[in-house]
């Protein structure tokens, strides 16, 4: 098994990437896939698969520690791209749990099996804020998802497109200005996807959808009404 982990690992983090990409929103199966991808990279590690522990790896088993820093990143960006989420601050409290005891872990497969008799037994304070970090975004992303597996309520409300901006910088983004009929609360800028975008005209009618998801928290969705 130890001879196939480079390859196995490759694999996986390739199929993240898919699951990021092409997955639609509501595939609860690519999140729980990925989960578990990350699960297995983990696994190995702590009985014995992998020959070294996380990061301190050679560079043959480095694709394990890829698979634990790049996965959970995977799982917030997928989180970015199928939800737009209202409420921000209660979804990031819930990952912070879910943060620590994903670094809190890792550090046990380094530490419980004594892998490092030679090295540091203890994660350097830049590894505990890495795991940590990237364990909330993974947390929030899970959160999400889960949040919009289902909507406990919707409102729909239609409004004008008053405006359209595009964003530069490395991830480009696109934006409506509208202006909702009712409540005035939802007028302001919404982010849309490229279809919606290219096909949508200053002065045309639009709907925003508010839902309320599965955990309670609201996000919203555009389309032509």
């Amino acid at each position: 098994m130890r001879r196939y982990l480079p390859a196995l690992c490759w694999i996986a983090i390739a199929l993240g990437f898919l699951c990021t990409l092409f997955a639609p929103p509501e595939a609860w199966w690519a999140d729980a896939l990925m989960v578990a991808m990350l699960a297995a990279a983990l696994l190995a590690v702590a009985n014995g698969t992998s020959r070294y522990p996380l990061f301190r790896s050679t560079k043959r088993d480095s694709p394990i520690d890829t698979v634990v820093g790049v996965m959970p990143l995977l799982i917030a960006l997928r989180a970015m791209n199928s939800f737009e989420s209202i409420d921000i601050v209660w979804p990031i409290l819930w990952g912070i749990p879910i943060g620590v005891a994903f670094a809190y872990g890792c550090y046990l497969t380094g530490v419980k099996r004594r892998w490092l008799r030679q090295q540091s037994t203890t994660l350097s304070a830049f590894e505990w804020i890495f795991l940590i970090v990237i364990g909330i975004g993974m947390g929030w992303g899970l959160i999400i998802q889960a949040n919009g597996i289902r909507s406990r309520s919707t409102l729909s409300i239609p409004g004008k497109v008053v405006a359209k901006r595009i964003s530069g910088g490395k991830m480009t983004q696109r934006y409506f200005d509208i202006e909702a009929k009712r409540p005035a609360v939802t007028s302001g800028e919404y982010r849309v996807r490229r279809t919606l975008y290219d096909s949508t005209y200053v002065g045309q009618l639009i709907c925003v959808d508010i839902h309320t998801g599965l955990l309670g928290f609201r996000w919203y969705e555009v389309h032509h009404c």
